[in-house]
């Protein structure tokens, strides 16, 4: 199965004989474990207010280390770089047009992502609103998706589902409490 991205490398100066360049699907990963546990090493952002919601998280899901990158493209790029295993953000968002090129490279390479829920993103132009309320989960492959959401189920019995549901509804009732006092 022949798969992965081919682009063009113009950087040589001479554009007329540009030779297209390969890039191979994400390798294969030896897992970090610490007592059996699998131990990604994940990506996350900077916000300091996801980061809060976001510590109970990350603490099931005992990375072994976390990569702080901003912007949904520089995740991707991140991850896409084999720089980071996995990225998790349950914190409802990301617009579906801030993450359709970075997955459309992201899948070219075997990437998962998926919002907490496990369903594919849909891009619909007829949908009422493109905000990602359901989250945002992506690995460098289905190995290290389901190894990570097992471990993280595992160890804070909950599924990333209802996690999700409930940061969800703390969101909302933080931003109506922030409204009633403005």
């Amino acid at each position: 199965m022949a798969s992965g991205l081919f682009y063009f490398d113009t950087a040589s100066g001479d554009r007329t004989t540009s030779e297209p360049t390969y890039v191979r699907p994400f390798e294969a990963q030896k897992t970090a474990t610490k007592e059996g546990h699998f131990q990604p090493a994940l990506c996350f952002g900077t916000d300091s207010e996801q980061e809060e919601i976001m510590q109970r998280v990350f603490k099931d899901i005992m990375p072994l280390k976390v990569n702080r990158v901003r912007g949904p493209g520089n995740k991707f790029l991140h991850l896409a770089n084999e720089r980071s295993d996995y990225f998790v953000n349950l914190v409802p968002n990301y617009s579906l047009y801030e993450l359709c090129a970075p997955e459309a490279v992201f899948a070219s390479r075997f990437g998962i992502l998926t919002d907490a829920k496990q369903k594919p993103l849909i891009y619909d132009a007829s949908r009422r609103s493109f905000g990602l309320f359901n989250g945002v989960v992506a690995a460098r492959d289905a190995g290290t998706y389901l190894q990570a959401k097992l471990s993280y189920e595992d160890k804070s019995g909950s599924t990333l589902a209802l996690s999700q549901t409930q940061i969800r509804r703390e969101v909302h009732l933080k931003k109506q409490a922030q409204s009633i006092r403005a």
